[in-house]
């Protein structure tokens, strides 16, 4: 009872004041949203020079326009919209994009009555949710993988004041304290994360290339021994069987960043090619016959000597991507086989034109030769 008669209480100065109720927005991180204020009562004599304030509950300043002059908050800077044209007609709503998590807050429209004071015209509640995102990820060996991962920062957190850590089981992956990366072992050159989208609430991480060494459940946190978030990862296609013709092309698709490729030659790894970012430079061996065209290695020419297992290896600590094992068919291609038949054909009836003879007549003919022993 004395609950209710306490809010009963709260309502009726709202609206005595003059204040609507607070509306409430539900938006997601990266959305924009538009907060509404209604100033058109208060655009009289002062209409050319309206003084309005946009400030968070806690009275720090979103956006600030006075006296012709449009002054936002560096942790707002060139992400709140406040056309003055529409200040100037009471349309006083400022639009917001590219929402963080940390935007979540109760937002007030203040217009200033000069030295009357100010009078609070809007509260408006923001939620900011995070965006939807699996939380288990199929990828093929060689290719890129973003692992997500969110949680709130507060605006004003320094840069020393931040802790994010990625673990695979026992191992860390990745690892920011005191304003600096630290990576784990083979994740160096692969393994990212953005400080801008950290303090926006995005501590997802990003590996380059993945190989099938990188499959299992990685733990996000923002707090030491505290995960916020869990990703699988499986791996898939890292091993492979290929059969070319005696004297035909052989394509091997290889990732983007920079990688180096292997051929076993009794039971060592003999290195083919190195590739950095879009070119491969390859053994004098096999330079002549091995191109490198977008994203694809060309070996032509192939002989039974290139039969055996490739390995793609990652180009700065050799992290196992994948293997590529190769049979060389030394068998007559299809068309061959094709041809020679419609060869065979064309001179069967050609025979047939020469002599006059009839379809059954032919017929005859070839019984009769098979009926010879």
């Amino acid at each position: 009872m004395a609950l209710t008669s306490i809010l009963l209480v709260m309502v009726y100065h709202l609206v005595c004041d003059g204040v609507p109720l607070p509306l409430v927005f539900k938006k997601k991180m990266g959305d924009s949203v538009t907060l509404p204020c209604d100033g058109s009562a208060y655009t009289g004599p002062r209409a050319d020079q309206p003084d309005v304030l946009w400030q968070t509950a806690e009275g720090e300043k979103v956006a600030h326009y006075s006296h012709g002059t449009l002054s936002v908050s560096l942790l707002f800077e060139q992400r709140v919209t406040f056309p003055t044209d529409r200040i100037r007609h009471g349309d006083f709503a400022i639009t917001i994009s590219s929402l963080v998590l940390s935007d979540e807050d109760t937002y007030q429209c203040v217009w200033s009555k000069g030295e009357k004071g100010e009078k609070l015209l809007h509260d408006v509640k923001l939620y900011v949710l995070e965006p939807s995102f699996l939380k288990n990820q199929a990828v093929a060996a060689g290719d890129p993988v973003m692992l997500p991962c969110y949680s709130r920062v507060p605006k004003k957190a320094r840069e020393d004041e931040l802790f994010v850590q990625w673990k695979k089981g026992h191992d860390v992956i990745l690892k920011l304290t005191s304003g600096e990366f630290t990576y784990g072992r083979n994740y160096t050159e692969r393994a990212t994360m953005s400080l801008e989208r950290i303090r926006q609430g995005d501590f997802s991480l990003s590996l380059s290339v993945v190989g099938p060494h990188d499959k299992g459940t990685y733990q996000c946190s923002n707090e030491r021994n505290q995960t916020i978030s869990s990703a699988g990862l499986t791996v898939s296609d890292h091993q492979n069987w290929v059969v070319v013709e005696t004297g035909s092309t052989f394509n091997l698709s290889l990732p983007r960043v920079p990688m180096k490729l292997f051929f076993m030659d009794d039971g060592t790894e003999v290195l083919v090619c190195k590739k950095l970012w879009i070119h491969a430079k390859c053994e004098p061996a096999y330079s002549d016959r091995l191109v490198y065209k977008q994203g694809t290695l060309l070996m032509h020419r192939v002989n039974p000597r290139d039969e055996g297992r490739y390995t793609v290896r990652e180009y700065y600590h050799g992290v196992f991507i994948k293997e590529v094992h190769l049979k060389v068919s030394n068998d007559f291609p299809l068309v061959f086989y094709m041809c020679s038949l419609l060869l065979s054909v064309c001179l069967i009836a050609l025979v047939m034109k020469k002599l006059r003879w009839h379809p059954k007549q032919m017929l005859g003919y070839w019984k009769f030769c098979l009926s010879i022993r």
